[in-house]
Parts: C-alpha cells; structure tokens; sequence
C-alpha cells in the first residue's frame, strides 16, 4: 500500500498506544514485585513459640518433682539463641518492607500519571478518520479524473466523426453514438476537483449537457486542425 502522510500518522498514534501499554506493563510487573516483597517481609516465629512452649512443660516438670526429658537450662540457651535470630530476621525484614512500601507508592504514583496520560483514544479516531478521508478523496480524484478521460474520449470520437463527415467517409452503420453521453453522478461532499466538464448549476453530475457540447466543439476544432496540419486533404 502507498504510505501517505495521513496512514504514517495513524502509525505514530498506534506505535505511541503501544509504547503506553507496554509502559503500564512494566510498571504493574514492577508493583506487583513489590508487594511480594512486603507480603514476604513477615518473619516465621514458630521455633520461638515451640521452644517458650516446651521450657514452660520443662520447668512446670520441674518443679513437680519430676525429671524433665530436656533440661530447662539447655532450652533457656536454645531459646535465647532462636529469639537473637528472630530479632534479626525481623528487622531485616522490616527493612525490607518499608523500602519495599517506600518503592511501591512511588510506582503506583508513576503508574497513576502514566495512566492518566488522555487522549490516545481520541487521537486514534481522528487519525483513522482523517486516514479515511484522505483515502476516500484520493478516490474520489481518481473518479474524476476517470470520468475526464471518459469525456475526453467521447468528445474525441464525436469530433473524429464529425471530421470524417467532411469527406463523406464515416464508418458503415450506426454512429459510434447516438446520443449524448449519459449523466454521470459527481461525487458530493469530497476534496477531488472540478471536473472538465463540470457546470455549476447542474453539482450533482460530472458534466451538463451544455459544456459537454462546447467540449466536443472545442476538441472538434482542435482536431481538425490537428489532421489539417498532419496534411489530410479536409475541406474548409
């Protein structure tokens, strides 16, 4: 298809709608990264729970005269060392996950911007619009200008019978017409041109019968000149 100023138009907006899109893409991917962040800044505490729980069963054991299966001290140590690495994890993870919030809110404002970028809709339809106009007036010059050749050829024919009558040697049998061309509908509404033969007073055709006559005798005259100086013997 032949680009046209009109169809690299409605490209650039297609292209820009796309680098939009892929734009919130990226973003929403990097949002929800995020929040897995934050939903994974949650630190286990069931090694602390287990071992406060099985102390407390050691020194309730105890002190009811009974042997414990651990020695409560032991768990003290194991307890005090599994609530050193919890602690640890819990503010690295907080860390984490204020970061990783700070991060969010940021992206979700970007996103919200980005989102609210307007008219890429409304710049699409009028670039399709003004790509179908465009479209549709350059047929509309190609139909004009197939309708002047038509005249144009018509006008020919007449004026080389009209010529040939001169000499009494026109073709055998009917005239290539008999009549005058028949109307042909202009196309309304549209950037094409004037026809050749266009009148004002009659919008809706190609042609009025009455410029299409003075056509005919302009190209008669013309064409006879133009076997005259050719050097047909044509009479005067």
């Amino acid at each position: 298809m032949k680009t046209t100023p009109a169809l690299t138009h409605v490209l650039e907006v297609l292209n820009r709608q796309k680098e939009h899109s892929q734009a919130l893409a990226t973003l929403d991917a990097a949002i929800e990264d995020q929040r897995a962040i934050i939903t994974a800044a949650i630190v286990d505490r069931s090694a602390v729970d287990d071992l406060e729980g099985r102390l407390q069963d050691a020194l309730a054991q105890q002190v009811a005269g009974e042997t414990p299966a651990q020695k409560p001290e032991t768990l003290v140590n194991q307890l005090l060392q599994a609530k050193t690495t919890y602690e640890k994890a819990t503010a690295d993870a907080a860390v984490k996950g204020d970061l990783a919030r700070h991060t969010l809110a940021g992206l979700e404002r970007r996103r919200s911007a980005l989102a609210a970028q307007a008219g890429t809709g409304h710049d699409l339809h009028a670039a399709l619009k003004a790509f179908f106009m465009d479209e549709q007036d350059a047929a509309g010059r190609d139909y004009i200008a197939a309708g002047n050749d038509l005249i144009s050829a018509y006008a020919r024919i007449q004026a080389i019978q009209k010529v040939a009558g001169l000499c009494s040697t026109t073709r055998e049998g009917p005239p290539p017409f008999a009549h005058e061309l028949d109307p042909i509908k202009r196309p309304q509404n549209m950037s094409c041109g004037e026809p050749i033969a266009y009148f004002p007073g009659d919008p809706a055709w190609l042609f009025n019968l009455i410029t299409l006559r003075q056509l005919a005798e302009a190209v008669y005259q013309s064409t006879l000149a133009e076997y005259r100086q050719a050097g047909l013997p044509l009479p005067r």
